[in-house]
């Protein structure tokens, strides 16, 4: 299996509500969740006002970014910009960086 998709970015608008659904309840949302060639990437609201962001690369490995949203202003729309490539997967909010996970690099020994 290929794996044509090793960077990109998905985008979406998210609106963080203030309403008992979405605090008093606890529950969580999914904004996000699809397969993007070979590669999956979720966005979801935790129970507990977390932003969480999953990048599954099907050859080696799971990265995962949470950012705590319950400061974002509510009844406002707010733009969700993840980004990857090999090295790093980097979470946007509103246009700043609101998260980053780089890769070690891999070195060989001679």
């Amino acid at each position: 299996m290929s794996y044509a998709y090793k960077e990109g970015t998905v985008e979406c608008w998210v609106r963080i509500e203030r309403n008992p659904t979405w605090l008093k309840d606890r529950v969580g949302r999914r904004f996000f969740d699809g397969q993007i060639g070979d590669a999956k990437i979720k966005i979801l609201k935790t129970p507990d006002m977390k932003l969480y962001v999953e990048h599954y690369h099907p050859i080696s490995y799971i990265r995962t970014l949470s950012h705590d949203i319950s400061l974002l202003d509510p009844e406002r729309d707010h733009h969700i910009i993840i980004t990857w490539t090999p090295a790093e997967l980097i979470l946007y909010i509103d246009g700043e960086s609101a998260g980053r996970i780089e890769e070690k690099a891999m070195t060989s020994v001679a």
